[in-house]
């Protein structure tokens, strides 16, 4: 899972070389309208990238049967006297 976070840490960076010249250059620049809507469909492959682990949890663990604690079964969700 570290490997998935991480590769979306760094695919996360390579937009702030572009937007940082433009935020530093005083107002001098500005970005056009296919620039925003490229950088909104990187956003989501960033979003993708780093959800996909968690993804794939939730798929092995529904393929093993396995369900959250207190949702369809018997016993509590908590310790009986758990004051959370």
């Amino acid at each position: 899972m570290a490997f998935w976070c991480t590769g979306a840490a760094i695919l996360g960076l390579a937009p702030l070389v572009p937007l940082g010249t433009v935020i530093l250059s005083g107002g001098g620049r500005s970005v056009s309208t296919s620039g925003l809507a490229a950088f909104a469909a990187y956003a989501l492959v960033i979003a993708v990238v780093g959800g996909y682990p968690f993804e794939k949890i939730r798929q092995l663990g529904a393929s093993a049967g396995v369900r959250p604690a207190g949702i369809g079964t018997a016993a509590p969700a908590h310790p009986p006297g758990w004051c959370g």
